[in-house]
């Protein structure tokens, strides 16, 4: 169970960092890709399928993503406090 665990850690972590840079380099496909995703779930889910639905998810996800990549290159330059 242990091998699992750590397997699905250093998957998701991966999984993390190449969503960075995505986020960071192709924003356009990040949210082409986000839409797609949608559309597909509003195959199973048809509560989905409404245009506003959709485009509300994708703008909630986008600016969940760049305040994640933004926390995340904040913390890159910001020096740390010297005592």
């Amino acid at each position: 169970m242990r091998t699992i665990t750590r397997v699905f850690n250093a998957l998701c972590a991966r999984l993390y960092v190449w969503a960075q840079v995505q986020i960071t380099t192709e924003p356009v496909r990040v949210r082409a890709a986000l839409m797609a995703a949608l559309m597909a779930a509003s195959t199973v889910l048809p509560a989905l399928a409404n245009e506003r639905t959709d485009e509300l998810l994708v703008g909630l996800g986008m600016t969940a993503l760049t305040v994640l990549v933004g926390e995340g290159a904040r913390a890159r330059v910001t020096p740390a406090d010297e005592k």
